[in-house]
């Protein structure tokens, strides 16, 4: 999994569980060894002014989720060559995608989206619909799409209706 940030870099998790880190040209920055298991999703995660909730600066927050295969889902923030580690979360799942929308953050799972406030990581609600792990989502005009190891691809509209 990998995903492109707003500060130039590229960050790509592998089956080892290590996540690289890379500047746009390509050169090599950091490493980070803390999942222990597959690192299935990469998301980057801005917070504007008015969803920002932790300390008190009014200025633009971003923090990069790494997820991996046994349900951890890692909040890192700071300097791309020494990325902090500063929130974690333990889902009771597998997880198979995360994406970010605002200030929320989707983990695609085993027959479910979970739906957390990224903020307070307080679980808001759970999207019901796939029979399989559902592999990868999108949101596209405020719509969730997702698609699904059972061969389905679903929209989903506002509180998990499809």
């Amino acid at each position: 999994s990998m995903t492109h940030l707003k500060n130039g870099t590229v960050w790509i998790g592998t089956a080892s569980g290590k996540i690289f880190v890379y500047s746009e040209q390509g050169k090599y920055i950091t490493v980070i060894k803390e999942h222990t298991t597959a690192v299935v999703g990469m998301a980057e995660l801005c917070l504007a002014n008015s969803e920002n909730r932790i300390g008190k600066s009014s200025n633009p927050i971003s923090y990069v989720l790494s997820a991996d295969i046994d349900g951890n889902i890692f909040a890192w923030r700071g300097k791309p060559s020494k990325p902090r580690l500063k929130n974690k979360l333990k889902i009771q799942s597998h997880i198979a995608s995360i994406i970010t929308s605002g200030p929320l953050l989707y983990i695609g799972s085993e027959g479910s989206i979970f739906v957390y406030d990224a903020i307070t990581l307080e679980l808001v609600r759970e999207c019901k619909g796939h029979s399989g792990i559902v592999n990868s989502m999108i949101m596209h005009q405020k719509k969730l799409w997702s698609c699904s190891a059972d061969g389905t691809i679903l929209v989903w509209r506002g509180s998990c209706k499809i």
